[in-house]
């Protein structure tokens, strides 16, 4: 079992200005790239790669998060450079379970 987690935000967008790109988010772009470099990574049984719908930080493209063992990770909606979530449905379905 992996002691640690590479939490990817599915939804994030490619810059703070940007969200979609060809029809898919940065986050999924991001997600496809790092997939196959995973499978091949001699190193995977340490680290599982997770995804989220939104981390709540909808100012930082590509946003992932690490987990280790002991240690928890809670995203929380909070105030941002460029004001509140742009996504505030997306974490309400976060913070609500």
């Amino acid at each position: 079992m992996a002691t640690h987690a590479l939490v990817i935000c599915e939804n994030c967008g490619f810059s703070a200005e940007q969200d979609v790109q060809d029809g898919q988010s940065g986050g999924a772009h991001l997600l496809s790239q790092l997939l196959p470099l995973y499978e091949t990574w001699n190193r995977k049984a340490e680290l599982e790669i997770q995804t989220v719908g939104c981390l709540c930080i909808c100012d930082r493209p590509c946003t992932v998060a690490l987990t280790g063992s002991q240690k928890i990770y809670l995203p929380i909606c909070r105030p941002t450079s460029i004001g509140v979530c742009r996504r505030p449905a997306c974490c309400q379905r976060i913070v609500s379970g």
